[in-house]
Order: structure tokens, then C-alpha cells, then sequence
């Protein structure tokens, strides 16, 4: 190792090169859309990152490693955001346990561990071995004792499965080809019922919160027996681009759920939480809330935004 001068130049230089490269970004980011930006947006935070140590940002109070090669990552860099937290976080209640099916780097399981204090517990469930690592880390930065971190995807049962990895963004992910977006390579996952999962760690969910780009459905029927104690609240994905690559609508699911019991409502808002009017014959739904029924009727919808 050569302590010199030029050596310490050579670091002063890298680090000024990368936070000349962050300013870039954050620029690049502010300015509007023209075509060509976000694809110098993306290289420019992409050669920051390879000039020094890994990225850590500060957001909403957590401490979060990202890999700027990762879209979803990106965003958050750039916005200091967690899309969507703002409903999870009033879902959820003090002592409660929550799965968080499809946990990428951990955004969502970090806000659901805050919500549900020291005497709640998280099982953060992520099968692509970037995000999983990710979501280690960020785990041990913020809830070491109380979030659990699972290396598997989740399905109707128990075996191993094809994961189609989304080049653009961990985020696409899926268990179907059709909807990654911007290419994928495969991996091979271990697959896992919530059922048998739930009965492995001992852990009777409270919430359960499902993003997995269309397998959403099967996932919840790995879940639901008719004679187990169901959730008191699901937050779950519904996007028909999504479902179709799984054979099925989000109506219909919308339709099995209100069968089981459950009081369904939409929040349209990814930033801010909000019960509104759904409909669920409409071509596409995000984030479909279910309550138990006597819960979910003590809730009135709001207005959609227009």
C-alpha cells in the first residue's frame, strides 16, 4: 500500500469525481423529461457508485444501502422516498406480525418494522440473491432483532421455480416471463406456500403485504385455508398487464377475496394512505386494501383523487 502523496491525491480525486457525478445526477434528475434522460441518469449514478464505498442515504429516518445499477434504487437515491409506505405503515399496528411477500431491499419491511414496535415481528420474504443481500444489510442498519429475512419466493406450494430477473429493475421480478420488464435472465428459486412458511417459523400473520408482479393470486391461496385464523389485513398488488401472464383478472380476485370474508377498498395514492371507492371489474387496480369485513366496515371510503 503506497501512503505518499499521490496515493491520497489519487482518493481525493475519486472522491471529488463522484460527488461531481452525484451533482450530475441529482441535475439530471430535476430537469424534465426529454429523451435520452434517464438513461444518463442512470449511467452517471452507476459510475459513481464504482468510485467509492457502497451508497448509504438516509430516508424517512432509516439508514439504506442502495445499488444504483438497480432501478428501484435509483428512485429512491433520487427522491428519498419509499413509494407506497405511507399504507402499510397505517395498516399495521403495535405487537402486529407482518409478511412482506416481495421485499426487494427492504423499504417496505423497515417501515412495517417501525409500525409495529419492539414487541411486533416482520418476515421480509425477497428470492433475488442482489435484493436479498441488500435486504440483509438494511435489516442489520435498522431492526436487527425484528425483522426475519427469507431467501424464497412465495407460491401456491412448496417446490423450486424459474425466477425471471428483471435487467432493468429487481423490482419486475416474476415467476412469468411475460411481464419483466426490460429483459430478464433466469435463476432458479426455492418456492415456498405462506402456509407452510407461516408454520416453519411459528408466526401467525397480522398483515400481509404481496407485490410479486402477477403471482399475487397464488400466493394468497398458498395462504388462505378455510379453516386457519386469516389476516386481519392484506395489501396487495392487483395490475392487470401483471395477473393476465398468470391466467387470470384482478376482478376475480378481488371476487375470491370478498368470498373469504374480506372488505375490499383501493388506495390510488402511492404517497399518501387513503380508502376509496373501488371497483373491481375496471381494467387495472394497484394496491387493493382487504379487510376482514367487520373491520372494513368501520371504514368509510374516500373519494379518488381525480
Amino acid at each position: 500500500m503506497r501512503l505518499g502523496g499521490q496515493t491520497v491525491d489519487a482518493a481525493r480525486v475519486r472522491g471529488a469525481s463522484r460527488e461531481a457525478l452525484f451533482a450530475v445526477a441529482r441535475f439530471l434528475h430535476r430537469l424534465p423529461y426529454f429523451r435520452g434522460r434517464n438513461r444518463l441518469f442512470t449511467i452517471t449514478l452507476r459510475l459513481a457508485q464504482r468510485l467509492g464505498p457502497p451508497v448509504v442515504v438516509e430516508v424517512d429516518g432509516f439508514s439504506v444501502q442502495l445499488d444504483l445499477r438497480d432501478g428501484l434504487c435509483r428512485g429512491v437515491w433520487a427522491e428519498r422516498a419509499f413509494p407506497q409506505g405511507e399504507t402499510l405503515k397505517a395498516l399495521c399496528e403495535p405487537g402486529d406480525v407482518v409478511i412482506d411477500v416481495g421485499a426487494n431491499i427492504g423499504y417496505m419491511a423497515l417501515i412495517a418494522a417501525r409500525a409495529v414496535g419492539p414487541g411486533g415481528r416482520v418476515v421480509a420474504i425477497e428470492p433475488a440473491p442482489r435484493s436479498f443481500a441488500l435486504l440483509e444489510v438494511n435489516i442489520a442498519r435498522n431492526f436487527p432483532g425484528r425483522i426475519i429475512a427469507v431467501p424464497t419466493a412465495c407460491d401456491e406450494t412448496d417446490g423450486i421455480a424459474t425466477l425471471f430477473v428483471s435487467e432493468y429493475s429487481d423490482e419486475h421480478n416474476s415467476l412469468r416471463p411475460e411481464p419483466v420488464l426490460g429483459g430478464a435472465h433466469k435463476e432458479v428459486v426455492p418456492v415456498r406456500s405462506l402456509r407452510s412458511l407461516c408454520r416453519e417459523l411459528h408466526v401467525t400473520p397480522d398483515v400481509v403485504k404481496i407485490d410479486v408482479e402477477g403471482a399475487e393470486w397464488r400466493v394468497l391461496k398458498g395462504l388462505l385455508d378455510d379453516d386457519a385464523r386469516r389476516p386481519r389485513t392484506l395489501l396487495v398488488e392487483g395490475y392487470e398487464p401483471n395477473a393476465r401472464g398468470f391466467g387470470y383478472r384482478p376482478s376475480a380476485m378481488c371476487a375470491w377475496l370478498r368470498d373469504r370474508g374480506y372488505h375490499l377498498s383501493l388506495s390510488r395514492d402511492s404517497e399518501r394512505f387513503g380508502y376509496s371507492d373501488m371497483r373491481a371489474d375496471g381494467p387495472l387496480l394497484h394496491d387493493v386494501v382487504a379487510l376482514q369485513s367487520e373491520r372494513g366496515e368501520r371504514h368509510q371510503p374516500r373519494p379518488a383523487r381525480a
